[in-house]
């Protein structure tokens, strides 16, 4: 597949600024807000769309244990032993309402 180009101009600006023109923008699907990485290649400048990902919180990563638990899930999924959210929804409600509901205390005043 040919990668098709874009051509523009642009001023830089007394402030070191540069606006990529509308039809650039468009063509790589960069948005307001976006992030680009500017890299100097042999006297030219190239603007890439760059995607920035947060640093992994320690309290964020899997223990061993959770690990272990998501693979034995994902194989359950795998062999079919799971059934449909909505499915073990509709049996707990029904199982909920065969159980008679307990009545709780009053709280003291």
């Amino acid at each position: 597949m040919a990668m098709s180009k874009t051509t523009a101009i642009a001023r830089f600006t007394g402030n070191h600024q540069v606006s990529i023109p509308k039809p650039v923008r468009e063509a790589i699907g960069l948005t307001l807000g976006d992030f680009v990485e500017l890299t100097a290649e042999g006297g030219t400048i190239v603007i890439r769309p760059k995607q920035l990902t947060d640093k992994p919180i320690p309290e964020a990563t899997a223990t061993a244990a959770e690990l272990r638990a998501i693979k034995r899930g994902r194989a359950e999924v795998a062999a079919g032993e799971t059934i449909p959210y909505e499915q073990y929804r509709a049996a707990r409600t029904a199982r909920l309402e065969r159980q008679p509901r307990q009545k709780r205390a009053k709280a003291a005043r």
